[in-house]
């Protein structure tokens, strides 16, 4: 089994980074300094003020002048940096102490959530790229300060979600996935998904692109079908040695466009179906639930989407969770920060 965290559940991803995008049709003038984002619309006298209080925001990026190697850095702790007290460097925690780690990238459409999570292409491959050469980085730096029986093995899976069905991204003509049930060591699983076992960083890019290229692009009717869509990267990481096995999972997420939340989700479904945005609208009734002083868990409405029963013991049991916000400027008619 693998072993209990040092700390309590977090809950909610409570560690949460921001990204801010100026676009090309911005009619809107945003600032922001290290506290707060402020946003003047057009036609109107006050500005809207998001305070970001400390213990809420970590950082926030400008999406022109810092590089997603330096959110990432920033996000997961520069290796090679020296560990701050008290601070928990979540890659070493994955490999060290055996802690899962999972990050989810939020935002509208057009704040480049996407590009974060799972890069473009050639040299980029998003923080799923990035992580991977810290995490076989940190693993032969362990190998090597290990006296004795040390082997370790890592495996992924890859795949999205649309309309509540579940799509296999490293193997899309999979018809024999069921619905997500619970596993005895890495919570809720989707049964039948490939699962390829990796042996360095370029066989987790090479997957990365393969899945980046199965992922939905048609547009219908509701609009482009990646507004709408979720998707789940799953690291598992196997360690043995001479005090037994243990396994950490690393999970990222991208949840689908944020800026249906700023309408009611009620015309939402009428506009759209009852299933389009479900995961979307039960993922914000989670983390609602899961924000309450009191934490009830027990009646967070996990079973509302496949999307959030798969995170039913990330967002409500034992990870260490991380968020970065990807907010956008753009024309009020056509997008809302949120």
């Amino acid at each position: 089994m693998p072993p209990s965290l040092p700390h309590m559940p977090v809950g909610v991803p409570t560690t949460c980074f921001v990204s801010i995008k100026d676009t090309d049709d911005a009619e809107e003038d945003l600032t922001k300094d290290e506290k707060s984002v402020v946003i003047q619309e057009p036609g109107k006298d006050k500005p809207k003020v998001f305070d970001f209080k400390p213990n809420n925001i970590e950082e926030i990026f400008d999406f022109t002048l810092d590089t997603p190697e330096k959110i990432f850095e920033t996000m997961f702790y520069d290796l090679v940096k020296e560990e701050q007290e008290d601070v928990d460097v979540p890659l070493k925690t994955l490999v060290h102490d055996s802690c899962s780690i999972s990050a989810f990238f939020l935002g509208p459409m057009n704040g480049n959530k996407t590009n974060y999570f799972q890069g473009t292409g050639e040299n980029d491959h998003g923080a799923i790229g990035w992580t991977a050469e810290q995490i076989f980085t940190l693993i032969a730096e362990k190998e090597e300060s290990i006296d004795g029986l040390y082997t370790s093995n890592i495996s992924i899976s890859f795949y999205e979600l649309y309309e509540e069905v579940i799509i296999d991204l490293l193997n899309p003509e999979n018809n024999k996935l069921d619905q997500p049930s619970m596993d005895p060591f890495f919570g809720y699983k989707v049964p039948g998904m490939t699962v390829k076992k990796c042996n360095g960083v370029e066989d987790i890019i090479a997957q990365v692109e393969y899945g980046r290229n199965s992922r939905k692009n048609q547009i219908f009717s509701t609009g482009p079908a990646a507004n709408s869509s979720s998707a789940i990267f799953e690291l598992i990481l196997r360690q043995e040695d001479k005090d037994g096995i243990a396994f950490s999972r690393l999970l990222f997420v991208e949840i689908p466009g944020t800026e249906k939340l700023t309408l009611s989700s009620d015309k939402i479904r009428q506009a759209e179906g009852p299933l389009l945005s479900k995961s979307l609208f039960s993922f914000q009734d989670v983390c609602k639930t899961l924000s309450l002083k009191k934490q009830d868990r027990f009646n967070a409405p996990f079973e509302h989407s496949v999307l959030t029963k798969l995170l039913h013991d990330t967002l409500g049991a034992d990870s260490m969770n991380l968020a970065l916000a990807c907010i956008a400027q753009g024309s009020p008619k056509e997008s809302k920060v949120s």
